[in-house]
């Protein structure tokens, strides 16, 4: 394939992403973003049922800056503003085509639809992440439904490539990278990191915090003793899941500083925000620099409040790169190593850090609280909607060399 072939894609968004907007008004979606579009093709997404769900007119009173004419006020999901910034940055190269979910399900039933799509397409991204529950509001597929719809994409896998690959996400789990993340620390970047078991510890009084494997389920439980009766019936209370629940040391600098959402794309570090606490809220206001763990006298202090040298600034937000980059490089190797396919991590990732102090040397370190990848990874749009953008850019160049390379054609 010539680099200027243009290649068809067929983008399913996860149905997890869809919001009324009621919701969007009322909640806090951190990949829901309040901006402006031109009318027409505002008007146009508005009309169109494949995204319905993904975008939402807004109020005029609601968007805060004056909206230049010609243009409307819109909620809009930033995995379908993804994607239509991927058409507008290569219109030569890429077309994404979309298709809601439903629609998607139903063809994955019918093989002679399937091999339409494969005449059609160069390649098929999306559909319902497999790494996490199918029991949401928006999804709701009962086991025999979700072993058919698996059964469909590994049959439409044979005729086109599909991104992520069942393969990877049905295999994957939490604990396997966490336990690959704990050797890294230790061999590679020399740091220490929190424990975690699928047992609670015996140290008694210990704060932990409970887990599960589905990154998405967003029900943590903080347990602030260590009584082993009481975490047991947690578990047996919460396991109907095929997804673990685990025990995970309860950091307190964590929940003191927030974390680093470090997004990535072909390995490399295009955007890292620090969030701190359950708003959602940025550290990283105007006249603040990050600050080197050299430097930590407390955790508090990771921001300098007035800046801080040129010198400081470099040395502070190299520090984050190569820890970022290096741990990343290393847990792809050890994915590709252990599974024998190419990690999804390689296109696109998410790597979340916070601080750890090792109370033996009196310092602290970054520690990776986790990795996020594919469908249902939040770029945070709607803390840094130019970084969506800046995404973009970078994974459209990423994902048609990754087609380029597989030997896909339009």
């Amino acid at each position: 394939m010539s680099a200027a072939e243009k290649l068809r894609i067929l983008v399913i968004p996860d149905p997890t992403r869809l919001r009324t907007i009621e919701d969007v008004r009322g909640g806090n979606f951190p990949d829901w973003i309040l901006m402006c579009l031109p009318a027409t093709r505002a008007k146009t997404l508005l009309k169109t049922m494949d995204v319905k769900g993904l975008i939402h007119k807004a109020r005029p009173s609601e968007y805060r800056e004056s909206i230049r004419v010609g243009y409307m006020a819109v909620y809009i999901n930033e995995i379908l503003l993804l994607w239509l910034e991927i058409g507008e940055t290569l219109p030569t190269r890429i077309e994404p085509v979309f298709m809601d979910f439903k629609t998607f399900r139903d063809i994955l039933v019918s093989d002679d639809i399937l091999h339409d799509l494969a005449n059609e397409f160069s390649a098929v991204w999306g559909g319902l992440d497999l790494t996490s529950g199918s029991d949401s509001d928006q999804v709701k597929l009962t086991g025999q439904e979700l072993d058919k719809y698996v059964k469909g994409i590994q049959n439409l896998e044979k005729v086109v490539t599909v991104w992520p690959s069942s393969q990877e996400m049905l295999q994957l789990r939490e604990l396997d990278t966490i336990t690959m993340l704990d050797e890294i620390a230790r061999v590679e970047t020399k740091t220490i990191r929190p424990w975690s078991s699928l047992l609670p510890p015996n140290s008694p009084d210990m704060p932990l915090v409970l887990k599960r494997e589905e990154r998405s389920c967003g029900k943590n439980t903080i347990v602030k003793t260590c009584d082993r009766n009481r975490i047991r019936s947690i578990l047996r209370k919460k396991d109907r899941s095929p997804y673990r629940w685990y025990c995970q040391e309860w950091i307190p600098e964590w929940t003191e500083v927030g974390q680093w959402r470090c997004i990535i794309v072909g390995g490399q570090m295009i955007n890292h925000i620090l969030l701190n606490g359950p708003d959602g809220l940025t550290l990283r206001e105007d006249g603040r620099t990050l600050a080197g763990m050299y430097q930590l006298q407390n955790a508090r202090d990771i921001m300098f409040p007035e800046g801080g040298t040129i010198y400081d600034i470099r040395a502070a937000d190299a520090e984050l790169k190569d820890f970022v980059k290096l741990t990343l490089s290393k847990l792809i190797q050890m994915e590709e190593e252990k599974h024998g396919f190419q990690s999804s991590l390689r296109l696109w990732s998410r790597v979340d850090l916070s601080i750890i102090r090792d109370s033996k040397n009196k310092t602290y370190n970054y520690f990776v609280t986790g990795v996020e990848r594919g469908l249902r990874m939040r770029l945070y749009g709607k803390v840094h909607p130019v970084g969506v953008r800046m995404f973009a850019d970078g994974f459209a160049e990423q994902f048609h060399r990754y087609l380029s390379l597989k030997g896909v054609r339009n």
